[in-house]
């Protein structure tokens, strides 16, 4: 059976269907355009290329998601052009460092624990005095590139040199939630004990965490 417009004059159907597109075109514009931060981050990543990296703040953050991103962007609050959106750099070591984990959680999501494991293990994924440490379901270290020796490991033997047990720390650290744990460590590109403020995630069971070293004052 044919479907006839309703017999009304050619100007008001003209106008109705232009009203209608208009709508359509709104509401798709509306439902498309981020309105956080978090929305602004994943769709840049996703463009960027980065497609592991969509989703890092929900997954590491929760429900702070939101407020964590603004956190590190707080120049770049994404609604009714707001300034262009700013990776976090290394000057900002905070920041960097959970950046840095995040990328490592992506990575195991996306390609699971042996593709993991097999980068981080490797040189090749140590940035500067960066690197990811993998700790798995039974506490023991699986992934450290700078320091394959301690491969193995455990939670009970993390132990740095002025007696604090930030094994313990690490082990507190509740699931789907980041910490940070101050402890002293050697720093890879100066070979000296350092302060080190590691952020440690624990993500399916298994913890994942990197650091940024601060010397002691002279």
């Amino acid at each position: 059976m044919t479907v006839r417009w309703p017999a009304i004059p050619m100007l008001f159907r003209s106008l109705l269907v232009a009203l209608l597109l208009t709508v359509g075109a709104v509401l798709t514009a509306a439902a498309q355009w981020p309105t956080t931060c978090v929305e602004l981050n994943d769709i840049i990543e996703a463009h960027q290329g980065n497609h592991e990296n969509v989703g890092i703040y929900q997954r590491v953050h929760g429900v702070q998601a939101e407020a964590a991103c603004r956190r590190d962007h707080p120049s770049s609050i994404p609604i009714d052009g707001g300034r262009p959106y700013q990776v976090p750099s290394r000057a900002n070591q905070p920041a960097f460092t959970q950046a840095f984990v995040e990328r490592a959680i992506d990575r195991f999501t996306t390609h699971g624990l042996d593709v993991t494991l097999t980068y981080y293990n490797a040189p090749e994924s140590i940035e500067g005095s960066w690197y990811v440490f993998i700790l798995d379901r039974d506490g023991a270290i699986i992934a450290h590139a700078a320091r394959p020796e301690r491969l193995g490991l455990t939670l009970d033997e993390l132990t740095d040199v002025r007696g604090f047990h930030y094994g313990a720390a690490f082990a507190a650290v509740p699931e789907g939630e980041g910490r940070w744990v101050s402890y002293w460590f050697i720093n890879p590109t100066t070979g000296q004990h350092e302060q080190k403020h590691s952020w440690v995630v624990q993500f399916s069971g298994m913890l994942f965490g990197s650091g940024w070293y601060e010397s002691e004052p002279s």
